[in-house]
This record gives structure tokens, C-alpha cells and sequence, in this order.
């Protein structure tokens, strides 16, 4: 990587992101920030260039608010958040924002037409999507036709991939027939592993929208 390529700062936390040995960008194991799971493939000028675009946020900068984390009783765990710069009394992750990222002078930006959508007319759109638990991780890249946008298309996105993965059969007991779950295979950017996820509670889409960290509309199309 050229000192044109380096990665800055992550700018919510200020860390420095280190290159590990698959060539990521990655934040430390002990990191609180709410982009800790975000990576950066080290040699891919465009994820480096649109990672460094990303201003940094002042250092004396308060949190926005605090992502609040509390047993649910169940052996998992729930969700909160309250917005201030206060931090509550109990277990909790600092969130912060930061400026949106400016285009690179003569990069190359998505064109993302409204007009292609609207009247009836029809789209096609290329959705990346990035799927985690712990460090492992999974990107998947889907096509969405239709007339709709934004959040709406990656959410057809996660069903797609969904429909797309490994279904491995069993007898269902309680439903008295043969029936399948859907199985996910999350590489590690490190080692040579992998972690293997099922939907054995036939959750469906939520089971895998619960794994879902990244999500980005990266090409849209008249639908000839």
C-alpha cells in the first residue's frame, strides 16, 4: 500500500486501523466503536479512497448519544439507545457522528437517478451487502428489480440473499413434514476458518437481517 493509499484515522473513534494479514483494514479487538466492524480491503484504491473521505470528527467531540446493551433474560441481549452526552449508569457504547464523506476530486460517483424509478418505470439495482458475527464475515452481492428505493431496496436485498442460501433439509416434528433451514458460511479475514450459522429457529429473513453490518446500493439500471 502507497503512502497515497494509507488509511487514515477512523473518524468516530480516532484509532488508527491496522492492515492484519488478509490485507483488511480492521480496528483493534478491544475497540468500542460502533464501526469496529467495518473493514477496508487495504489494496482496493476505491475502499481507501472513500474511507479516507470520511472527515474526522473533533477530538473533543461528545458522544451523540449511548448504545445501551442489557441482558434480555433469555441469555441474549437488548437494545437502547438514549440520546445526550451524559453516559447512563449502566452497561453502555459511546456513539459519535462524523461529517459526511465528500467525493474525491475526479472520483467516480454513482449516478442514483430518481428519474429512473419514478411514473411506473422499472430498475434494476446492485446491492452489496455484508454479513457478521464476531470477526467473520460474509459479502454478498444481489440484483433488485422494480420501481423501489432506498432502504426499501435492500431490504428485497436481504430477502433475495436469503431465497440464495444453502438449505439444508430435516424432518420438522413439530410441523410433521420434511422441511429445511438455511445455512450461512462467514469466512474469517485472518485464519483459515469459518464460522457456520443456521436458522434453525426458521426465523427466515430476520434471522439473517440480524447479521446484516453493512449494506450499499453500488449500481442502478433501466430494467430494458
Amino acid at each position: 500500500m502507497s503512502k497515497e493509499q494509507e488509511l487514515k484515522p477512523c473518524p468516530f473513534c480516532g484509532e488508527t486501523l491496522r492492515v492484519n494479514n488478509a490485507n483488511l483494514g480492521v480496528h483493534s479487538r478491544e475497540s468500542e466503536c460502533l464501526m469496529r466492524q467495518q473493514v477496508v480491503v487495504a489494496d482496493d484504491a476505491a475502499q481507501v479512497a472513500a474511507w479516507n473521505r470520511r472527515q474526522q470528527a473533533p477530538a473533543e467531540q461528545q458522544p451523540f448519544g449511548w448504545l445501551i446493551e442489557e441482558p434480555d433474560g433469555g441469555g441474549g441481549y437488548q437494545r437502547d439507545f438514549s440520546k445526550g452526552p451524559e453516559r447512563p449508569s449502566f452497561g453502555t457504547i459511546p456513539v459519535y457522528t462524523a461529517p459526511v464523506a465528500q467525493a474525491a476530486p475526479g472520483a467516480t460517483v454513482m449516478d442514483y437517478d430518481p428519474n429512473l424509478t419514478l411514473c411506473g418505470r422499472m430498475a434494476k439495482q446492485t446491492v452489496r451487502l455484508t454479513f457478521g458475527m464476531w470477526e467473520y464475515r460474509k459479502t454478498i452481492e444481489v440484483e433488485v428489480g422494480g420501481n423501489c428505493t432506498g432502504l426499501w431496496v435492500i431490504d428485497c436485498a436481504v430477502s433475495i440473499a436469503y431465497d440464495q442460501l444453502e438449505q439444508r433439509p430435516f424432518y420438522n416434528h413439530d410441523r410433521k413434514r420434511d422441511d429445511s433451514y438455511a445455512v450461512i458460511h462467514l469466512p474469517h479475514p485472518e485464519k483459515d476458518d469459518e464460522l457456520e450459522t443456521t436458522d434453525e429457529d426458521l426465523r427466515g429473513e430476520d434471522w439473517l437481517k440480524d447479521m446484516l453490518v453493512g449494506a450499499e446500493i453500488i449500481a442502478i439500471r433501466p430494467d430494458a
